[in-house]
């Protein structure tokens, strides 16, 4: 798990943790909303603990056997900044395992979309696309110091200090628009 690039944790049939990523740590803690508690993984927000248990109690269900689907859960965090989104998704069974062997694998992201303004949203995606200051400006119309001024919103809202970093992390998919 320590090659893993994301926060990804595996759950066993009962839908306790039973292995992490190096990254994982990063997602736990009060600022990231999610903490682990008794081997489990929990929201601190109430509502949306409660959309995380009933995912991960659907993803690690042995019976009925049915197609399950992958599921995403975005986690508020208590301070600004981008949300967590949590992927879940259910390993396939083998018959040889045993019952509570690895059931599921969540992995962690972040995501800006309910922290940007729709100009922000609008850049970001330019940036995105490769585009440049001067660029983007010109196609919203906007001076370049603005378009500059709301790329250091874009910046403090993903916590990092340049666009090679916001950029790296969106390759990465770690940080989702």
């Amino acid at each position: 798990m320590d090659a893993v690039e994301a926060a990804a944790f595996v759950l066993d049939g009962f839908g306790q943790v039973i292995a992490t990523s190096a990254k994982a740590a990063e997602h736990l803690g009060v600022d990231a909303g999610l903490r682990l508690r008794a081997g489990r993984l929990t929201a601190l927000d109430a509502r949306d603990d409660a959309a995380l248990q009933a995912a991960i109690r659907g993803a690690v269900r042995r019976y009925p056997r049915a197609d399950k689907a992958t599921q995403e859960v975005a986690i508020r965090r208590p301070t600004p900044g981008p949300i967590s989104v949590l992927r879940i998704t259910p390993l396939p069974e083998h018959p040889e395992s045993s019952a509570m062997g690895a059931a599921a694998l969540v992995v962690a992201r972040h995501s800006l979309a309910q922290h940007l303004t729709a100009a922000e949203r609008a850049i970001l995606a330019m940036l995105v696309e490769g585009r440049g200051i001067a660029e983007i400006a010109e196609l919203r119309g906007a001076s370049r110091e603005t378009v500059r001024s709301q790329l250091k919103f874009i910046y403090a809202k993903a916590e990092v200090s340049s666009r090679g970093e916001l950029l790296a992390l969106y390759a990465r998919g770690v940080l989702t628009v």
